[in-house]
């Protein structure tokens, strides 16, 4: 079987598949949602509920023996109980679509599809397509989510990040609205053995070989072993990955489904890996590693081996790409420098869409009757208090205090912050990655940052005017396109992951196989999937115009 026949067959399989998810939801029995047949009844609430209300929500994980404990004896959860009479029914679905898949076709689904990775834009764009997941805009006004509506005004960027092709919004997000903790991967160098060695901070490429080279024969960690990574990185690993460095040479951009090697530039959607500079910072990262200064394992090694080489208690690394260092006697060894030069270039750093809200975290599935009350319920997640709640606990467990006026959270020791997680585990500790909100005028005016805050905060001042302006928002995709661009990503990001592979190791050469590469990435349809990508991300343009 060739490889156009196979896809044009997951083609028509997975087509066929959403179809049968709109006609009946896998045969089983279905209720009515509020969006079935007619306008969206948007009703009002008011809490306590005079009857008890229970809700399923969908959730991301394997379901601990302690579980159903803690979360009955959760501050936030006893709080929002005691106020509302809904109660949650949490249904683990594993740690990946496998369940949740199996679930949705199937028809036996809970009423919430709840928290972090268990969806991204385009799985999310799958469901919404075949009907299985309620448009939430209509309950978004001041009268039913109050909380979630000050938000908005004060981010109205937001409301384009949760809406789809349609113009309609289908999820309730994370709000951060501090941007260092979106500032994913700037790099960091051991300023102790810069010291030790005598040497003075990078500012080129050139310098930075160097430095790298002095890092890997000169014992900068005084061991007398030859133990030393000039630089770490690990393409198992969301934020300490290979793609960070490109940045160096103007490209700012990940892989992944959610941005697929994708990077605006002046409004257009370009693929990164055939941007102007992707083959110098191939020939960069060749030489880091036939030079012996890149991690030898860094294609092979799993994030877990990437982190505990950083946490040695022998200083081991260097230089990495993290949000901020990982804690160890020796972190304060390390600082955040900007990018060294490479001639004819300006750097251009990843900036994380969810500075705008990170959505994919909750969903409403067409099996919810009560849309109305649970809207009104997710309202209070989007209150201060109910997010230090979500976040830290009660205020009498200890993770934060009140000091002159502003919620300042308490430095603690991994002994202690493990002791008191056991016996207070947080909402966020047993949900995951939980719908809360913290804005940009919460840390201006009443949240302290904390030290690690500070940090991440320091490194985005410092890499402000390098960041990428056109940030690529991970955009929903119109239900006609949904599947088709999921094959799409799937063979192109295949393609270059291989390729960068073996470039960067030697096994071929980039520019002797560049053609070869560009014609594989035809074969793989990318100029159809790039111009799926400029309609989505249109769409969210003419959004942020409205």
């Amino acid at each position: 079987m060739n490889k156009t026949f196979k896809r044009v067959l997951c083609l028509v399989l997975s087509i066929c598949a959403v179809l049968s998810l709109t006609a009946c939801g896998g045969g089983g029995s279905r209720r009515p949602g509020p969006n079935k047949g007619g306008e969206t009844k948007v009703e009002a609430v008011t809490f306590p509920l005079e009857e008890p209300m229970e809700f399923t929500f969908m959730i991301q994980g394997v379901k601990s023996a302690s579980f159903d404990e803690q979360i009955a004896n959760n501050a936030l959860i006893k709080k929002l109980e005691k106020e509302t009479n809904v109660h949650i029914d949490w249904q683990f679905v594993g740690n990946d679509t496998t369940k949740l898949n199996l679930l949705m076709s199937s028809g036996d689904y809970g009423d919430v599809i709840w928290g972090g990775p268990i969806l991204n834009s385009v799985t999310a764009s799958k469901y919404i397509a075949a009907g299985k997941i309620q448009e939430l805009t209509p309950y978004m006004t001041e009268e039913l989510m109050p909380e979630f509506m000050a938000d908005l005004a004060e981010n109205p960027d937001m409301m384009c990040m949760i809406t789809a092709s349609d113009g309609k919004a289908y999820c309730l997000p994370k709000i951060t609205g501090l941007e260092g903790q979106y500032l994913e991967s700037p790099i960091w160098i051991n300023k102790k053995w810069l010291d030790n060695l005598g040497l003075q901070i990078p500012t080129t490429t050139n310098e930075l070989i160097e430095v790298l080279k002095a890092f890997r024969d000169r014992d900068p960690n005084g061991n007398g072993l030859p133990d030393e990574i000039p630089y770490i990185a690990c393409t198992d690993h969301a934020q300490g990955n290979l793609e960070p460095l490109a940045g160096i040479f103007g490209i700012a951009t990940k892989d992944g489904a959610n941005d697929a090697f994708v990077q605006v530039v002046d409004g257009k959607v370009t693929f990164a890996p055939l941007n102007e500079g992707y083959k110098d910072y191939i020939k960069f990262m060749r030489t880091l590693y036939t030079e012996n200064l890149l991690w030898s394992e860094a294609f092979v090694a799993s994030s877990a081996t990437y982190s505990a080489k950083l946490t040695s208690s022998t200083p081991l690394v260097g230089m990495f790409t993290l949000n901020n260092p990982l804690e160890t006697d020796y972190v304060d060894d390390y600082v955040c420098i900007l990018p060294p030069k490479a001639e004819g270039y300006e750097p251009c750093w990843y900036f994380h869409p969810a500075i705008n809200g990170s959505k994919n975290q909750f969903y409403v599935t067409d099996k919810c009757e009560n849309v109305s009350v649970l809207m009104a319920y997710m309202d209070r997640f989007f209150n201060l208090e109910n997010s230090l709640l979500c976040d830290f606990g009660a205020l009498e467990e200890g993770r934060f205090v009140m000091q002159d006026g502003k919620y300042t959270v308490v430095e603690m020791d991994s002994v202690e912050a493990t002791k008191l997680g056991r016996e207070h585990p947080t909402f966020t500790s047993l949900t995951g990655n939980s719908i809360r909100s913290f804005t940009a005028k919460d840390y201006a005016t009443v949240l302290n940052l904390s030290p690690e805050e500070r940090v991440k905060q320091d490194c985005y001042i410092l890499y402000a005017d390098i960041v990428n302006k056109e940030i690529w928002p991970r955009p929903y995709y119109a239900p006609e396109v949904c599947n088709e661009a999921d094959l799409y990503v799937t063979d192109i990001n295949l393609a270059v992951t291989q390729r960068r592979g073996s470039w960067i190791t030697g096994r071929a050469d980039v520019d002797a196989d560049w053609d070869k590469f560009i014609s594989d990435l035809d074969r793989c349809g990318l100029q159809a999937y790039l111009v799926i990508l400029q309609d989505a991300y249109d769409a969210y343009l003419a959004g942020n115009k409205q």
